[in-house]
């Protein structure tokens, strides 16, 4: 972590919004995530990067500090309880063009183990591109 950085804890009562590749080994093709998607890769330290559900929308969950193409994205959430439950932790972690962003981290020593327990509680959100008005 980052000493320079905020680390309030995002409250127990809210959601967090976690956007992976829609590749197989990320999504079972029935939409659910597997647990790779809520594994930190190894460059992440052992934080995975999400965005606070009440602090942000779906579509700025997956076009802030990024390009967005249709269906470069699949979007989950989860509530922030159930990361806690599992006995991870979420704190805010704010970022230039992104005030919604935080992280959970400490997964303790089974990280598989823990991303499996947060995959099976995490829900695809969808994710509405705006509509032009232009003719």
């Amino acid at each position: 972590m980052n000493p320079n950085v905020p680390t309030d804890p995002v409250s127990s009562e809210d959601s967090l919004y976690h956007k992976t590749y829609p590749q197989n080994k990320y999504v079972f093709p029935d939409g659910r995530p597997t647990f790779r998607a809520f594994k930190p890769r190894p460059k992440d330290n052992g934080e995975l990067s999400c965005d606070v559900v009440s602090m942000t929308t779906p579509l700025l969950a997956v076009t802030e500090n990024h390009r967005y193409n249709v269906g470069e994205w699949i979007l989950f959430q989860i509530p922030v309880e159930k990361v806690l439950h599992y006995g991870a932790k979420a704190r805010h972690d704010p970022l230039v063009g992104n005030a919604a962003h935080a992280l959970i981290y400490d997964y303790g020593a089974d990280m598989d183990a823990m991303a499996a327990d947060l995959a099976k509680s995490a829900s695809q959100v969808p994710i509405t591109a705006p509509t032009s008005n232009v003719e």
